[in-house]
């Protein structure tokens, strides 16, 4: 009898496991409706851009249990290197016992990964499209929000006071890359400025290598969301930013967006 009572303890233990473990990597994607707005709206400048923000599917921040799945397949596929590559900063921890014990506690997965990279995010980005899309035609892909797009889900998310995970605790990480350009009405006759994404080469100088990230945190709270100067290295990761992804569907056909032939 208590053999039975023991092995049955053992298979609830297992089954809750299991549970937990889909849980924490369970990501549910919000849906932010087309929105026009003035773009400027959070920031410091003294004119206008309104445009329309088409609708979107934003995930709320990738957790750590989601980032090791990303972790141990590439650490079977991949090379040593990138894999390490892959992981999140070790600067986060204040040594490598902490850094470690991130790593490897089950009790961290459920929270915000922190630490990565601008490139290990979009590398994220690229595992978990090839592995969510079903066939071999691509109907969708992942990828990192824009300025425009975050803002949108912002506004809509506030306004309607839906509980979300935008702008507490963490500041996001976007697919943008910080430009010091003179901000003028003249420069937004193709793209808003603060959606302008450059493909970094290994040897550009580090002003080139900036990726921009958004939202307040918890060192420090930002006095526009717009700020030009509120970047990261490319290559660098750190404790207070996270990162969430967007949905986009192929059919959208952002050439200039999509990051696979890097």
């Amino acid at each position: 009898m208590k053999i039975k009572m023991v092995k049955l303890n053992l298979l609830i233990t297992l089954i809750l496991s299991i549970c937990l473990s889909y849980i924490a990597l369970a990501q549910d994607f919000m849906k932010i409706p087309q929105q026009s707005f003035n773009l400027l709206e959070y920031s410091y400048y003294d004119f206008e851009f309104f445009a329309t923000v088409p609708e979107i599917e934003m995930s709320d921040f990738i957790t750590l249990g989601e980032f090791k799945e990303f972790l141990n397949d590439i650490n079977r596929d991949s090379t040593e290197l990138f894999y390490i590559k892959c992981l999140p900063d070790s600067i986060i921890s204040f040594c490598d016992e902490t850094y470690s014990d991130y790593l490897k506690d089950v009790e961290y997965e459920q929270y915000p990964v922190v630490g990565v990279s601008w490139e290990s995010a979009l590398a994220f980005c690229r595992w978990k499209t090839l592995k969510d899309n079903k066939s071999e035609d691509e109907q969708f892909y992942y990828r990192l929000p824009l300025t425009s797009e975050w803002l949108s889900a912002y506004q809509y998310l506030d306004e309607n006071h839906i509980a979300n995970d935008l702008n507490k605790t963490y500041s996001d990480l976007l697919y943008c890359t910080v430009d010091e350009t003179i901000i003028s009405p003249k420069i937004y006759e193709d793209v808003f400025h603060f959606d302008r994404v450059y493909y970094h080469k290994s040897d550009d100088s580090k002003h080139l290598r900036r990726k921009r990230i958004i939202g307040n945190n918890y060192r420090f709270t930002q006095h526009t969301f717009l700020n030009s100067g509120n970047g990261l290295m490319s290559d660098e990761g750190v404790v207070y930013v996270a990162f969430r992804i967007v949905k986009v569907p192929a059919k959208r056909n952002e050439k200039y967006m999509k990051y696979f032939n890097l």
